[in-house]
Order: structure tokens, then C-alpha cells, then sequence
């Protein structure tokens, strides 16, 4: 695995990677995922479908008395909409910066350290992995926050533009073709484009340069990792951004199959809430671990031989000396 690590990989070596290493060290990782993730993404189920009107277990009746299986889906998004009331909103919204500012970066920097010791031949712990993430955790949630208005103030000034454009161009379409069927044509076909660029492309290319900030944070022992991330990012977003669609396109997949046909038999009863919970939970690494292993090889792309002394570096910055003897897998 580490002489992966040692040079720019191609993407078919990236995804390559990425399942070698869920697959050598999938008990660590998912016992990871299941204590950071678990019992947040539970607790948010639970709370989003409710725990009191649901049984443990399905009725067996539900598909044997002649209710469709599109019946049954209705069934479950009209029992989740009956389900959300004033005091569970509120609670949502004090679960979701806890998973999202605390729970979500740590989980990453953990995976982001694991895949590390990977590259280098290393055995690791969850205590390990955890320790180093948590010392990093106030510099961790500062990024995050600004990440988020950074989110944030990208996507309204990005549609403050959008709106203005689309006025811009309906105008002078308008103007052009005198209110012709020919304008009204062209000026959808025209904000379906600016709509396409300005609302996906540009927004994701723009989020994809500033995302690497937390393994800079974690690992790099930057305070605010978002600019590194700029720099680090330079030349790559294109090719960023296509792995993560092809990661994106592998996960949903597998994720939406195992969902519908675990949804379709067991419901959501509270054992139909836990087996969604551990489904995503298996799903979730393949992400994280894509998002380590594309931090790391951007790092050689960009530094090539300077990535050892930097990371001898952050380990010594806890005491510790990284053992590059070993050649691991």
C-alpha cells in the first residue's frame, strides 16, 4: 500500500486504494463510524420518525393484505411528515451542529490519521486515532464554522448573480424577438444553462478548492486550514470533482438498493430505523477514506518529498516518531 502513497496515483489507482484499504481494515474502521456516527445519526432517526408509534418489528400484515408496495412507501413518507412537531424540529436543530461541527470533523480526522498510519506501515487504535483528532478539536470546529458561512455566503451571492442574469438575458431575449415564442424557447433553454453552471458547477468547484481543510487542520496543525486547502487544491479541482461523482454515483447505488429493499421489509420500525443507521454507517467510509486518500496524494502532487519531513513533523509536534520500516501491505 505504501508505495501507492510514494507517487501521484491514477484514478484507477485512488479507487484501487480506497477498497483495499475498507476491505484490510474494515473492523477498525467501521467500529470507528458506528461509535462517532452512531449513536447521533440513531438519535436523529429516532427523533425524524419517531420511537413511540412504531413498533420493534414489522406487521407481517402490511404486505400479505393486499397493500402495494408503492402503498407501503406513501405509507412511510406520510408517517415521517406526522412525525415531525415543534419540540422534535428543535431538537434536530441542537442535534445537527453537534454531528455537523463536532462529531462529523472528528470522524473525518480520525479517518484522515487512519489512512495515514496505512501509508506508512503503521498498526493504529481507535484510542490513537481519536486522541490526535480531539487535541485538534477547537481549531477543528472554528474551521468548520467559517467553512459553513463560506457555504453559505458562496450560494447567496452566487444566486443574488443568477437572479440578475436570468433578468438580464430574459430582457434582451424579450426585447429581441418581441415577445415571440422564440424568446420564451431560448430563455429557458438559457436558464437551464446559467442555472446548471451557476447553481452546480461553479458553487462545487468553488467549496471542492476550500473542503481539504480539515486534514490540514488535523494533521498539518494549521489553525484555519481553508486557504492551505486553496493552495493545495490548485490544478486538481476538475479531476477532484470527477472522482467524487464516481464515488458518489458507487455509494448511492449500493446505498438506495440496500435502503429500498430494507425499508420495503422491515419498515420504519425501530429495528427498520437501526439497519438503515448501520447500512449508512457501512456505506459513509468508502467517502471518508476517498477524501484521506485523495488529501495525501494531493500532498505528493504538490510536495512531493517534502510530505515525509512535514508529517515526521506533526507527529513529532505529539511526541511521537513515525516507524516508516515497515513496508505495510
Amino acid at each position: 500500500m505504501r508505495e501507492l502513497f510514494s507517487k501521484p496515483m491514477r484514478v484507477t489507482e485512488i479507487l484501487d486504494s480506497i477498497f483495499r484499504i475498507y476491505k484490510g481494515h474494515f473492523t477498525k474502521i467501521f467500529v470507528t463510524m458506528l461509535i462517532i456516527f452512531g449513536p447521533l445519526t440513531l438519535l436523529s432517526s429516532f427523533i425524524t420518525y419517531g420511537f413511540s408509534q412504531h413498533s420493534i418489528i414489522p406487521d407481517l400484515n402490511t404486505f400479505t393484505s393486499g397493500e402495494s408496495f408503492l402503498e407501503g412507501l406513501s405509507g412511510l413518507e406520510n408517517g415521517m411528515l406526522e412525525g415531525i412537531t415543534p419540540a422534535r424540529l428543535a431538537m434536530l436543530f441542537i442535534l445537527m451542529p453537534i454531528l455537523f461541527l463536532i462529531a462529523f470533523p472528528v470522524g473525518v480526522a480520525m479517518m484522515v490519521h487512519m489512512v495515514g498510519a496505512i501509508r506508512n506501515g503503521e498498526d493504529f487504535t481507535f484510542g490513537e486515532v481519536f486522541q490526535k483528532s480531539i487535541r485538534r478539536l477547537g481549531a477543528l470546529i472554528g474551521s468548520s464554522i467559517l467553512y459553513g458561512l463560506m457555504v453559505i455566503g458562496v450560494y447567496l451571492a452566487i444566486i443574488l448573480v443568477f437572479v440578475l442574469l436570468s433578468f438580464i438575458v430574459g430582457a434582451g431575449l424579450f426585447g429581441m424577438f418581441e415577445g415571440s415564442v422564440m424568446a420564451g424557447i431560448l430563455g429557458a433553454i438559457l436558464l437551464v444553462i446559467l442555472g446548471i453552471v451557476f447553481l452546480f458547477i461553479l458553487p462545487l468547484l468553488l467549496l471542492m478548492r476550500w473542503s481539504f481543510y480539515i486534514p490540514i487542520v488535523a494533521v498539518e496543525n494549521q489553525g484555519i486550514g481553508i486557504g492551505r486547502s486553496w493552495h493545495l487544491t490548485k490544478g486538481n479541482v476538475w479531476r477532484l470533482l470527477g472522482i467524487f461523482i464516481v464515488i458518489y454515483i458507487i455509494t448511492s447505488i449500493f446505498q438506495g438498493v440496500a435502503s429500498l429493499i430494507f425499508t420495503l421489509l422491515l419498515q420504519m420500525t425501530i429495528v427498520g430505523q437501526i439497519v438503515q443507521v448501520l447500512i449508512d454507517l457501512l456505506i459513509l467510509p468508502i467517502s471518508l477514506i476517498a477524501y484521506a486518500v485523495l488529501y495525501y496524494d494531493l500532498r505528493v502532487r504538490n510536495e512531493g518529498s517534502d510530505l515525509d519531513e512535514a508529517l515526521a513533523r506533526s507527529y513529532s509536534a505529539h511526541g511521537e516518531t513515525p516507524d516508516y520500516s515497515k513496508d505495510g501491505e
